[in-house]
């Protein structure tokens, strides 16, 4: 008897299977690419904030209620809110210090008084990550998330701000809202391999309409 012939792949097979696997290799390109354009985003928005806010006015604040009525708070707090409207899909910005008790808690945010996510200086920030704490101490500009606190999920940002000794006297904090992050992403990401699956099925009918021709003729 004769020994029988190995069968071999079919065309179809090997093509949609190539297709298919550069489809998931563009398809990790992209996130990764994407994932990097969205953290340079939300770092240098962090960034352009810190640039604008003044270390010798953080100083002069006392992270209290009575901070409302001075000239420094409302300039900073002016120009958070200025940068809410300037910087595209911030949500938040905000300027964080931490107490003795090593509470982090808010100097000044971007919200109006009137609205119900605004928080007054010296509300203690309870869900402050281990992160943001390691920003008091250490580091420069760092970003995190998605994470939630009492006001949504976020991706955020921080920088510091120092005095002119180099202390750090502060953070600055940005969010930016984990559903349109995570939205951007999967759309960019999905697409080669939406294309390579219409590739495949494009190949597949092609395919049975050369067989159905050929076994029409």
């Amino acid at each position: 008897m004769p020994p029988t012939k190995a069968k071999k792949p079919s065309f179809l097979l090997v093509a949609g299977t190539l297709i298919f696997v550069l489809g998931i290799a563009t398809s990790s390109i992209v996130y990764q690419s994407t994932m990097k354009q969205n953290r340079s985003h939300v770092l240098h928005a962090a960034h352009v904030v810190a640039l604008n806010v003044t270390p010798s006015d953080i100083v002069l604040l006392t992270g209290s209620s009575t901070d409302v009525t001075t000239s420094v708070y409302q300039r900073t707090k002016k120009h958070l809110m200025q940068m809410h409207d300037t910087v595209s899909q911030m949500r938040f910005a905000y300027v964080l210090g931490k107490n003795s008790a090593g509470e982090v808690f808010f100097y000044a945010d971007s919200e109006d008084p009137s609205s119900e996510d605004y928080s007054p200086p010296g509300q203690v920030y309870d869900e402050a990550s281990p992160l943001l704490h390691a920003m008091f101490t250490d580091g420069t500009e760092r970003i995190e998330g998605p994470i939630t606190d009492r006001w949504g999920t976020w991706v955020s940002a921080y920088e510091q701000i120092h005095a002119s000794d180099g202390t750090v006297i502060g953070v600055v904090g940005v969010d930016l809202p984990a559903e349109k992050h995570l939205t951007t992403l999967i759309a960019y990401t999905a697409v080669p391999l939406l294309v390579a699956i219409v590739f495949i099925a494009l190949l597949i009918f092609v395919r049975r309409a050369q067989r159905a021709d050929a076994a029409f003729q």
